[in-house]
């Protein structure tokens, strides 16, 4: 599987569970009650943020934060600090031991439209969704209201009245239920008739193969010597997981994977497309021109005849042998091997089962052991 492409960085957000106040992933203690973030307050993508691109020199020190792996809760007071860090920022005791924070997370695609504005709640002010302060009275804004998951599924639509009634619905499929029992019923359903053989009749077909000009396609690379392709265009000819020289990158819609640092990886999975021309050509071939059939009644069947030509041959051969029989009246027929067609005698009788839908599924010559 190819390696996601690196695309930057972006600061994620958390919220203080004791005041419900949401701050950036840079910030280690809740500005608005002075609680630490704990290891339950995990890290989510931001509602609105800028992706500190690969090639911007603010990655540079990110990359570094990023480098020294993720950041560790204080084993003593539970306070968050960084992985280079010795003692605790909040009760400066050593952090040998400190349990690192989870990485790795998908926290879904990066956001698209503006978040909800936000209302203060000390002044009532309103603030742009991406606000961690009160733009009016400088206030940390909380956001109490749990917040989606990325990439959980949108509620369903309540149910709305009209359209076509359950119960109708219900009376059809059990129409077309009861239909398929009746037929199968009548399939399997037979009865058994002595019949009379009225008569016998055979019918056999020959492919009719000529050889004509045909339209053929491959790679340019892989078209015949000496032939000149009709007219060519640029199609997929293979994916690559690496960058290949031609080849054009595709890439999927970016997403962000937790670092457990406050900043967010944002990647990309791409694939790199290679092209290359494929020619349609014209060449000489063997194909089905016509099918000849001759059919007729009695025991000499013939095969059809073909003109001879030069471009023109007999190919594929097929036979078909049918007896007549009256079964009560009714004119019932099945199908013969060429072995077995010499039976069927004009006036000799037949044991025959005929079932519910008027088929013959079982036929013996009287008499026969």
């Amino acid at each position: 599987m190819a390696k996601p492409k690196h695309v930057g960085y972006i600061e994620l957000e958390w919220t203080c569970p004791t005041c419900g106040t949401r701050s950036g992933g840079t910030v280690m203690v809740c500005p608005t009650c002075g609680a630490p973030q704990p290891a339950n307050a995990h890290f989510e993508a931001p509602s609105q943020g800028q992706v500190i691109a690969t090639d911007d020199p603010a990655a540079t020190e990110v990359a570094k934060a990023v480098a020294a792996g993720p950041d560790v809760q204080c084993p003593f007071c539970g306070a968050r600090n960084s992985a280079t860090a010795d003692a605790c920022n909040q009760c400066h005791a050593p952090l040998k031991g400190a349990r690192a924070r989870a990485a790795g997370e998908t926290l879904g695609p990066l956001p698209a439209a503006a978040p909800a504005e936000v209302t203060c709640h000390v002044c009532g002010a309103k603030n742009l969704g991406t606000a961690h302060l009160c733009a009016k009275c400088g206030a940390p804004l909380q956001r109490r209201a749990a917040a989606s998951k990325p990439g959980a599924p949108a509620p369903l639509p309540a149910p709305q009245r009209g359209g076509v009634a359950l119960w109708w619905l219900w009376g059809l499929g059990a129409l077309i239920l009861l239909a398929i029992v009746i037929f199968v019923w009548l399939g399997l359903r037979s009865q058994s008739y002595v019949a009379t053989v009225e008569r016998a009749r055979w019918e056999r077909s020959v492919e009719v193969l000529g050889f004509v000009p045909v339209e053929k396609t491959a790679w340019r690379t892989d078209l015949p010597a000496g032939v000149e392709p009709l007219r060519c265009r640029d199609e997929l000819y293979a994916t690559s997981d690496v960058p290949t020289t031609g080849a054009r990158e595709v890439c999927g819609t970016p997403y962000t994977v937790d670092t457990g640092t406050g900043y967010g990886d944002v990647l990309q999975d791409c694939v790199y497309e290679v092209y290359a021309p494929r020619c349609t050509f014209e060449t000489m071939q063997w194909v089905i021109v016509d099918t000849l059939v001759e059919s007729g009644e009695g025991f000499a069947p013939e095969w059809p005849r073909l003109a001879a030509a030069p471009d023109r041959e007999a190919g594929n051969r097929s036979e078909r042998y049918m007896c007549d029989v009256n079964v009560d009246g009714a004119l019932r027929s099945f199908a013969l091997t060429a072995d077995t067609y010499a039976l069927c005698v004009p006036q000799s009788r037949w044991k025959v089962a005929v079932n519910g839908l008027g088929a013959v599924v079982e036929a013996t010559p009287v008499g026969a052991q």
